[in-house]
């Protein structure tokens, strides 16, 4: 013959002025959720139900990827995934300045010889320095949006037929 076994029960608010013994468990009848008590902890510790951990799972994902699409596609900087739309720019002397005609991403693929550095900034967003120990190539995409200025230093350049400097527009920019 089967047995039964019955635990304590109340609601939440019961539950919150009750402190259960070592090991106790009781039911909490207005979340429907189990709660394990530790002789010291008034209310206990909830034990989390099917809704509980999906609710938790959901404030989790909203909070920590806010920047995801309903596509399930990821944003970036609050932006869309590239696009195909690219349009090439000429790399100018040590200390140019580009500005990002839309949300997108700079793209940048330099020759740099042995002492060169490049140096990438976009006030407010990023400031990164490199210096190369040896001719290396130099790629790069930085995340940028509308308006963002990009100033692009070095030294070093070696001109070859394949470095270049683009502007990739974000998926759905203009």
């Amino acid at each position: 013959m089967s047995r039964q076994i019955q635990i304590r029960r109340g609601t939440a608010a019961e539950h919150n002025d009750f402190t259960g013994a070592i090991g106790e468990i009781t039911m909490d009848t207005t979340n429907n959720s189990l709660r394990v008590h530790d002789g010291s902890t008034v209310g206990g510790h909830n034990i989390l139900n099917e809704t509980k951990i999906t609710e938790k799972l959901s404030e989790k994902v909203n909070k920590d990827a806010t920047n995801f699409t309903n596509t399930g596609k990821s944003n970036i900087a609050n932006m869309s995934m590239p696009s195909r739309n690219i349009t090439s720019l000429s790399i100018g002397a040590s200390g140019t300045i580009y500005t990002a005609p839309a949300d997108g991403y700079f793209w940048l693929r330099l020759l740099i010889d042995s002492g060169g550095f490049v140096q990438i900034s976009i006030p407010g967003l990023v400031a990164l320095a490199w210096t190369m120990p040896s001719q290396q190539q130099f790629s790069y995409t930085i995340p940028a949006s509308k308006g963002s200025v990009l100033d692009l230093g070095y030294s070093g350049r070696i001109s070859t037929n394949f470095e270049f400097l683009a502007f990739v527009y974000a998926n759905g920019a203009q």
